[in-house]
């Protein structure tokens, strides 16, 4: 079924122009692997636009120079310098859109592969064929799967780290640490509204040392397994980032400067104590996206206009994007995971809830 869904997903990619957010994400993401530049696009992490743009090391496109943009703020940059991008690369614009998207069939195809072994580990071989049959038959999944946008990926990178946060609480071992302190970056390098999982990271490394004590094994070995994983999440952002702390652009700062009344002290104190651990264009990125949800942007949901956005767009969008079939699917067996959770006490769903409350 997901070679199925490959070819389908493939054959799509071959046919389709380029999206509005591909535009903006395959020049930094080339930028970000060839020149090490990653003041373009700073809204999103790198990693899938580095992941995406692999294939593009092998044609050698002509990059976009940045240098002549760098008197502009990160938005100006990064439009200005993708449309210089897709102008010089004009001849080899097909075979572009074409490459930079089979990896992110990849990706769709190894969450796919994710759903089948989570499945089969809590509920068996057929209801995991079954969960991999509703994925790959998925209108919204055929529709997305192909496109070089962080959505897809994220929702691979949400699922893998609750899978590994299980392994991970049954047994703190050093495997099992460092797998965790490995997926937890790779989320976090992913999207920045993942960001969300890290609170569960640190209350899953005091739960295993609290732990320890209960069960038998040793506090040191569980804390020095514990400091393990935060260790590798350090290492991964900033290994993403070629471990570079560079100066942000005066026009960058401006930006930083001018918006800073949006947020409380405490909150410009966080982020002035992450730009001294973690990469200065992963702290500014997170910034934006902080000052994009204050601001918001134009938006329209049945009939309404506005900025900031309403607490039932998700929702509604959900209802009326995804197939009848599925959507009942997911209404039944959402009540029958919470009967089951609180009136039969089965923990199994309570570990398929968790990461949908959260």
């Amino acid at each position: 079924m997901l070679l199925v869904m490959g070819a389908n997903l493939i054959s799509i990619a071959a046919s389709k122009t380029i999206t509005n957010d591909e535009v903006v994400h395959i020049p930094p993401g080339y930028a970000y692997l060839t020149a090490h530049d990653f003041r373009l696009n700073p809204e999103h992490p790198p990693l899938v636009k580095m992941w995406a743009t692999l294939p593009l090391l092998w044609l050698r496109p002509a990059p976009a120079a940045t240098t002549e943009n760098l008197k502009q703020d990160w938005g100006e940059r990064t439009l200005t310098t993708s449309v210089n991008f897709w102008h010089q690369n004009r001849a080899d614009y097909k075979t572009i859109a074409i490459l930079e998207r089979l990896p992110m069939v990849v990706l769709t195809l190894g969450l796919g592969a994710l759903i089948f072994i989570y499945g089969r580990r809590m509920f068996g071989p057929r209801a995991a064929v079954f969960a991999v049959a509703l994925f790959s038959l998925e209108p919204t999944m055929l529709g997305h799967g192909w496109i070089v946008h962080t959505d897809i990926p994220a929702a691979l990178s949400y699922l893998l780290f609750f899978f590994v946060l299980q392994g991970f609480c049954r047994q703190p071992d050093l495997r099992h640490a460092a797998c965790f302190g490995l997926v937890t970056a790779l989320a976090l390098l992913t999207k920045f509204s993942l960001i969300m999982i890290f609170p569960v990271f640190l209350a899953a490394l005091a739960y295993a040392l609290w732990r320890s004590a209960t069960v038998g094994n040793s506090r040191r070995r569980v804390l020095f397994h514990s400091l393990l994983a935060v260790a590798l999440v350090w290492l991964t952002i900033n290994g993403a980032y070629f471990f570079q702390h560079p100066f942000l652009t005066p026009e960058d700062a401006a930006v930083m400067r001018d918006t800073r009344h949006l947020f409380s002290s405490p909150a410009m104190f966080a982020v002035k104590g992450l730009a001294r651990i973690l990469p200065t264009y992963y702290v500014f990125g997170l910034y934006t996206v902080m000052v994009h949800n204050r601001l918001g942007h134009p938006a329209s949901i049945l009939g309404n206009y506005g900025t900031l956005g309403w607490w039932y767009y998700f929702p509604v969008a959900f209802a009326l994007k995804t197939t009848v079939p599925f959507l009942l699917l997911s209404l039944s067996s959402l009540a029958w995971s919470t009967w089951r959770a609180i009136g039969k006490r089965d923990k199994r769903f309570l570990a398929l809830l968790m990461p949908m409350l959260i």
